[in-house]
């Protein structure tokens, strides 16, 4: 499926494949687009399924299907080969890529990477993120500080209600 996205920002021959982080969106790289070289690379900003202009999206919501769609939108936008930056769970996406697809993906830059391999929560973690997905109303509403002081910086004080919905689902994993 392909992924909504930015309009593609430059003009360069060489390709770039933005992928954000798991509370991010397509414009959370806004910032640096006047560092950006322009005349050499053309960057595509994607938003994933149940993320900013792809919020309306549905599906399992995982990395898999991140790297899919990831593939189907280059492919629809005519992109032969490319390169891609990815941001924390964007990195990770970025490695599954490369293993799909190692004749298009040129190269990744991984930022602040979460590990390719699964990654572990100690109890007070995952009740944090449980506490998020449970209290999604009360979360909006800022009734929980705590939480909202150690995610709102990083999601624009948003979050992606899909991904609530999918942490909902994995609740009963853990007694919060």
């Amino acid at each position: 499926m392909r992924l909504a996205h930015e309009l593609i920002i430059g003009t360069g021959p060489r390709h770039v494949l933005v992928l954000h982080g798991w509370f991010g969106h397509e414009r959370i790289f806004d910032a640096l687009l006047p560092a950006l070289n322009t005349e050499l690379l053309s960057y595509c900003c994607v938003a994933y399924r149940g993320y900013g202009a792809s919020t309306a999206l549905t599906g399992e919501y995982n990395l898999d299907e991140i790297a899919s769609d990831a593939l189907d939108t280059v492919g629809a936008i005519g992109w032969a080969q490319f390169d891609v930056i990815g941001h924390s769970m964007g990195a990770k996406a970025a490695q599954k890529l490369m293993l799909r697809a190692p004749e298009q993906v040129r190269r990744i830059v991984a930022i602040t990477p979460v590990p390719a391999a699964a990654v572990p929560f100690d109890d007070a973690s995952w009740r944090l993120f449980l506490m998020v997905a449970r209290r999604d109303d009360d979360f909006r509403q800022g009734a929980s500080k705590r939480a909202d002081a150690i995610l709102s910086p990083q999601r624009g004080h948003r979050i992606a209600v899909a991904r609530v919905r999918r942490l909902r689902g994995m609740s009963d994993r853990v007694d919060a």
